[in-house]
């Protein structure tokens, strides 16, 4: 199995140090932008499997790249974590299909089990070639 390749978008320095921490092993690799658009060009120039994205980055808002991912055909299913202080992007995420939302403050632990949560999905997923979307409920609903 190849390596998985986490995008970590976080404009707190350390916070994604801690989250590359927490994650990062012989099987993950986490790469670290403190701006949105930094995270936009690694993921066109060199790829990644999955992102944890800041909600308030200081150029493009993570609510802003989560919206062209969706609207770009390579990205479309990309998992990404959401992390915000406002319970109000909940309701815009159903729309927009991330992986999961976890809500500011957080723990590091509940980050790690939420990434790996969406990491054993996609893995789940790819064996059985279907896709299954979580809302943030619990629900599932196969697309």
């Amino acid at each position: 199995m190849d390596r998985i390749r986490i995008v970590v978008a976080d404009s707190d320095w350390s916070r994604a140090r801690l989250v590359k921490y927490s994650l990062e092993n012989k099987d993950i690799q986490v790469v670290e932008v403190s701006q949105g658009l930094d995270c936009l060009k690694i993921l066109c120039q060199e790829g990644g499997d999955f992102v944890i994205l800041d909600a308030n980055l200081p150029d493009l808002n993570g609510r802003g790249i989560l919206t062209l991912l969706r609207m770009t055909p390579s990205f479309r299913d990309l998992p990404v974590i959401l992390l915000s202080d406002d319970i109000a992007d909940s309701a815009l995420l159903r729309q927009l299909r991330p992986g999961g939302f976890v809500r500011k403050p957080f723990e590091v632990r509940d980050l790690v089990l939420a990434t790996r949560k969406v990491i054993e999905e996609k893995t789940q997923s790819h064996r059985t070639g279907t896709s299954e979307v979580q809302d943030n409920r619990g629900f599932r609903e196969k697309e």
